[in-house]
């Protein structure tokens, strides 16, 4: 008869293993974490506010909830992160880095629900890549410092995602597709394409291709997400839908698209310079290209495989949504397009990234090699994108005008936009907080809601006149009043769309 004990020995080994493998997990999962929140800890304490902040911290203002319903409704977006802005605005003040925080955290916590999700990829390694990809996005860095919401909608997508895959396995998930899905709706808008998307996809695998298991389930958490949704979008939606207010962004077209696709992950390549924009434009076309290839597979030798349900969900969530979201915006303009508003589709082109490197076949080592070497690539460009001014760098404009203001200049401050937000937002802002004593603050000049001066302005008293601007047309009335009564004009560019124009009297 055998001697048991060998048999009996190998469980406990089994079990330390395991745990040996969970330590080992938790200790990456952690450097990751810790990599994604040293990168954004430090974009955020060095980027430079811009317009759109400013509009956020408009609402993030309001003195009451009351007035900050009732001015929402006026604007094209729905409540929840300015809400959270404003509880921390109330909480902690006004510093930067204070109202930074609910959008940093939001871009770090999407860290963790790729690692989760990507539990079902071949290997830890390609774990560690998928979720590489995300913490090293620096389209994911630059959401993660701004004052807008579109780093929220990006988790809410991850978390949605992550929920629906467990309901579809059978592994619960249903309280946190129901979360999610309320989280999103009030996050921003285009979480309705998310779900346009996403929920016929789920039905539709759920059942053709796990034999019915969770259909049910995704029933009842949408409807009870539906009706939780249901005040806001009776309420606020259908005035902010009646308005015609202008989306942020809505140009679209095949190659903006793609464009937007190598964003998700590679965002100001030309930050590289000559030769680094062609390694950060050969890494987005590899990471495309392991994507590609994962969704091929899925779609040819892999359809009838045990995980191939969600997989084909996430390569609907990484190429369906920015398509189905471009063409809405192509036929109807004021749904608007931008990479911010498809940023969520990062996420799962990340893991079908890492499965496209990590699969078995033809040129694994090359791929694998492929795979860790884009994910590098990724972190190293978001290191540029720490150091870089960014598109609007208002605090070195209004740093430049104090560094040089004397008694009897002046200044205007306007901003390209409806005047539903207050103007001069990035002067208001920096000048009482970067004025340093003894120095002076020129005087403000009002002008009108055409971009005018006033009738009766004065401008003989001002020895010299700022202009600070974001995109202000070079014929607005402003500026012809400036040239016509001062000779010298100094043009300096702050960022990629800050202008501060000197206007001075000759000597």
């Amino acid at each position: 008869m055998p001697d048991p004990l060998p048999v009996l020995d190998r469980a406990p080994r089994e079990v330390k293993l395991t745990e040996m493998r969970d330590r080992r997990d938790t200790g990456i999962l952690l450097a990751l974490l810790l990599l994604a929140l040293a990168l954004r800890v430090a974009n955020a304490w060095t980027a430079s506010l811009h317009l759109d902040d400013f509009h956020s911290l408009h609402h993030a203002r309001a003195a009451s909830l009351a007035e900050f319903f009732a001015v929402l409704r006026q604007d094209n977006h729905p409540p929840l992160f300015f809400l959270l802005l404003h509880g921390m605005r109330a909480l902690f003040g006004e510093h930067e880095f204070v109202l930074r925080l609910p959008a940093l955290l939001c871009g770090v916590a999407t860290v963790p629900l790729v690692w989760r999700i990507g539990r079902r990829l071949p290997s830890r390694a390609a774990r560690v890549v998928a979720t590489l990809f995300v913490a090293g996005s620096s389209l994911n860095l630059e959401l993660s410092a701004d004052l807008r919401m579109y780093s929220l909608l990006t988790l809410a997508v991850a978390g949605w995602l992550d929920a629906a895959l467990d309901v579809l396995e059978d592994e619960g998930g249903a309280g946190r597709l129901t979360l999610w899905s309320v989280v999103g709706l009030h996050t921003h808008y285009h979480f309705v394409h998310v779900l346009v998307v996403l929920v016929p996809a789920a039905l539709t695998l759920a059942r053709f291709h796990v034999r019915g298991r969770g259909t049910r389930t995704l029933f009842r958490a949408l409807a009870l997400a539906a009706l939780l949704c249901l005040p806001w979008y009776a309420w606020g939606f259908r005035v902010q839908l009646a308005h015609g207010l202008a989306p942020g962004g809505a140009a679209t077209s095949p190659w903006i698209l793609v464009e937007g696709l190598v964003h998700m992950v590679y965002l100001n390549l030309r930050l590289g310079g000559e030769y680094g924009r062609l390694v950060f434009a050969l890494a987005a076309a590899v990471f495309l290209g392991l994507t590609a290839l994962a969704v091929a597979r899925l779609l040819t030798r892999e359809r009838g495989a045990p995980g191939a349900p969600a997989w084909l969900l996430l390569a609907l969530a990484g190429f369906l949504i920015p398509a189905w979201s471009a063409l809405v915006a192509a036929l109807v303009p004021r749904a608007g397009f931008e990479w911010r508003y498809i940023a969520g589709a990062g996420v799962p082109l990340a893991l079908l990234g890492a499965r496209g490197a990590f699969q078995d076949g033809a040129l694994a080592s090359l791929r694998r090699a492929g795979g860790v070497l884009a994910a590098v690539a990724a972190c190293a460009l978001c290191v540029l994108n720490v150091r870089d001014p960014g598109r609007e760098d208002n605090r070195s404009a209004v740093r430049a005008v104090l560094a040089l203001a004397r008694e009897g200049d002046g200044i205007v401050a306007p901003d390209w936009q409806p005047r539903l937000f207050p103007h001069s937002g990035a002067w208001n802002y920096y000048a009482p907080r970067l004025r340093l004593p003894g120095e002076v603050q020129p005087v403000t000049i009002p002008y009108t809601d055409d971009f005018a001066f006033p009738v009766g302005t004065d401008l003989a008293r001002f020895q010299r006149v700022f202009f600070l601007g974001r995109s202000i047309p070079d014929g607005v009335a402003i500026l012809r009043s400036l040239r016509a009564e001062f000779e010298e004009v100094r043009v300096e560019q702050h960022g990629y769309s800050i202008y501060l124009i000197v206007f001075e009297r000759r000597v």
